[in-house]
């Protein structure tokens, strides 16, 4: 990982069920204005489905995850929803890479001030 996202280790978040490591937004922790990017990289033999998950523990309609693709398909993006994991699926075929945002304003910080990403184990991360 490339520092700005990294392993979540002691949260009070709500466990993603079995089959997954979960990362954790780590370069805008109570920083306002800024955002953590990682990038999710599919390999050129992948082919079919993976379900991700995401919890936003932070200033509801203010900071927020994205998930996107590099043709700019947007997978994942809500302003609101905080506290749980929400599911979204991948379909894909070939090399792809997803690149998940958290994105902070420039008001207060609440909840854990995170987004949480978790990741299916057998897909790989790249650094950005």
């Amino acid at each position: 990982l490339n520092g700005q996202w990294g392993i979540s280790q002691g949260d009070s978040i709500p466990s993603p069920g079995e089959g997954y490591v979960v990362l954790r937004s780590e370069s805008n922790y109570h920083i306002a204005s800024q955002r953590a990017v990682m990038y999710v990289k599919f390999k050129p033999e992948f082919s079919g489905s993976m379900t991700f998950k995401i919890l936003n523990s932070a200033e509801s309609g203010y900071d927020y995850p994205t998930v996107t693709l590099e043709d700019g398909t947007t997978l994942y993006s809500d302003r609101y929803s905080t506290g749980t994991f929400n599911s979204f699926t991948v379909t894909l075929t070939g090399e792809h890479t997803m690149t998940v945002t958290f994105i902070k304003d420039g008001s207060g910080d609440s909840n854990l001030d995170r987004a949480f990403l978790a990741v299916p184990l057998e897909v790989s991360i790249i650094d950005s």
